[in-house]
């Protein structure tokens, strides 16, 4: 990556060539549903702990795993509100749950959103996620910010555990400028700014580290989705990878994967984050 570069444009152009066949689009989930790793929670957005060269960490023969959850009553929606990072392992035929990552009322925020995690050369973990709202609210806001947590890694009488107190750093923000402000005290999905889901990435090419984000960028008198990356020079912020010139306002999870020379981003958004909402799909 370059310090400098011009946003690439996600254009009305890239959505008109869009073709809902079967061959570019997902099946249907039907009626047998898998069971629950956790009986009474949902659990969604879930990202490997990974080495530093990409592949994910493996201890006493089990992936680890982390992925957002929450008790699974009322609406799907409100599970956002309620959201904590859990530690799985996995294994060929099963998933083990190992708890939340943080101890309770130690985040930075009301929640805890998605992000990453790498597994250091010094036995620490650096778990990069999204403090969303504030710690202690008496309801839920959607301020963001990216928060840096170090907890150890270790295994004790054969169970992996992560060190429990730890400091919660914030390493990101948005500028202000080139990315708004993502401090809405009300909303809800599909129609707040966002700062949130930081992926690290190290680049191949120079082995510099570097943090993606899902943002938002001025647009006329409102706001579009991008992905916004920093580099770890005291994590710098860039100008956008990606701008989605006024045609959705919501790119979420951010990532890159280096294949054979090349860096494909990937990221996801859904269809009510269109302009004009619903004018491309899920």
């Amino acid at each position: 990556m370059r310090d400098a570069h011009t946003p690439a444009r996600w254009t009305r152009d890239h959505l008109d060539r869009l073709v809902e066949d079967p061959a570019t689009t997902a099946g249907e989930i039907g009626p047998a549903t898998p069971p629950r790793v956790l009986p009474e929670h949902d659990i969604w957005d879930s990202w490997p702990v990974q080495e530093e060269d990409g592949s994910i960490t493996v201890v006493q023969g089990a992936e680890l795993w982390m992925a957002l959850s929450a008790p699974a009553t009322g609406h799907p929606e409100e599970r956002h509100d309620r959201a904590r990072i859990r530690l799985f392992a996995r294994t060929a035929d099963q998933w083990r749950d190992l708890g939340n990552v943080f101890e309770d009322g130690t985040s930075l925020g009301s929640r805890e959103w998605s992000g990453s995690a790498i597994h250091r050369p010094d036995g620490t973990v650096s778990v990069f996620y999204t403090a969303a709202g504030v710690r202690g609210e008496a309801r839920p806001t959607f301020h963001q910010r990216v928060v840096e947590a170090r907890p150890r890694l270790s295994t004790v009488d054969g169970v992996v555990r992560l060190e429990r107190n730890v400091e919660h750093r914030v390493v990101l923000r948005p500028d202000g400028e080139t990315y708004l402000p993502a401090n809405d005290v009300d909303g809800g999905p599909g129609r707040i700014k966002a700062f949130r889901d930081p992926s690290w990435f190290r680049d191949p090419a120079d082995g510099r580290e570097y943090l993606l984000v899902a943002a938002s960028v001025p647009w006329h008198d409102r706001f579009m989705g991008a992905v916004a990356v920093a580099t770890s020079a005291d994590w710098t912020l860039l100008p956008p990878l990606v701008c989605a010139d006024g045609v959705n306002h919501e790119i979420e999870r951010p990532h890159i994967v280096v294949h054979q020379s090349r860096y494909y981003l990937f990221f996801c958004t859904t269809r009510q984050a269109f302009h004009p909402a619903g004018s491309a799909p899920t």
